[in-house]
């Protein structure tokens, strides 16, 4: 039986693709895109460039580690159009397109061996129907879970076909794949802790220590990465 393969395309600072789509002027400058959905005001989103910075932060504290730079007043229904617009184009390559959230599209991509022989056939054909700019990251592999890993863990314009060893793959993937604060990833770094796999081999009892109730939930994330891997190797 043929494995069922999912591709995902990821568009990292989404929003801030979206601007410079609009106003081709900013590429190459630094700026950060803000909001307002309190009194305080907010970083929706940065240009690449600006490290540690994360979305939610708030703007005075973004600018103390970034001073000189632009800021944008975000543009929400602007972003929401973009991305209906890429899911459309995207439909033009499958119509399986599912897109959870601006800036992350999942693509069925079984069934099209009549139309593209092969997954570097449909990965061109994405590339052809996605603005440059937005400079899509591409990957390829048996579910959405290890698709959107693969993509993620591209350069900008790059692209990742999972096939072979994939536990290695996901062993040596960087810590910052962990959905916990940026506080928290800078102590990992730290501690030496720089990937997955020297996470999820930790025992929970050191991490909740150091990390409170994040370092549960990073010790429950990783393990469940490779628990996942081999229920679906198993299956």
């Amino acid at each position: 039986m043929v494995p069922m393969k999912t591709l995902c395309v990821i568009v990292p600072h989404f929003p801030w693709r979206c601007e410079v789509l609009r106003q081709p002027a900013l590429d190459g400058r630094s700026a950060m895109i803000t909001y307002a959905p309190g009194p305080q005001k907010l970083v929706l989103d940065y240009s690449p460039e600006l490290d540690g910075l994360q979305r939610d932060m708030p703007l005075q504290q973004a600018l103390a580690r970034h001073g000189k730079v632009e800021l944008l007043t975000a543009d929400i229904p602007y972003y929401r159009a973009a991305f209906d617009q890429l899911l459309d184009a995207l439909e033009t390559v499958s119509p399986l397109v599912e897109g959870p959230e601006p800036g992350c599209a999942y693509l069925g991509i079984d069934g099209l061996q009549l139309i593209y022989p092969d997954d570097g056939a449909i990965i061109d054909a994405i590339q052809k129907v996605v603005p440059r700019v937005f400079a899509p990251r591409i990957g390829i592999a048996r579910n959405k879970f290890l698709a959107y890993l693969a993509a993620y863990h591209c350069l900008p314009s790059g692209q990742r076909i999972l096939t072979g060893d994939v536990e290695a793959f996901l062993q040596e993937l960087p810590c910052d794949v962990l959905p916990v604060s940026m506080k928290s990833k800078e102590k990992l770094r730290r501690f030496g802790l720089h990937t997955l796999g020297q996470v999820a081999a930790l025992p929970q009892g050191p991490l909740l220590s150091q990390f409170g109730s994040e370092g549960k939930r990073m010790h429950e994330l990783a393990s469940t990465i490779f628990s996942l891997l081999h229920t679906t190797v198993s299956a």
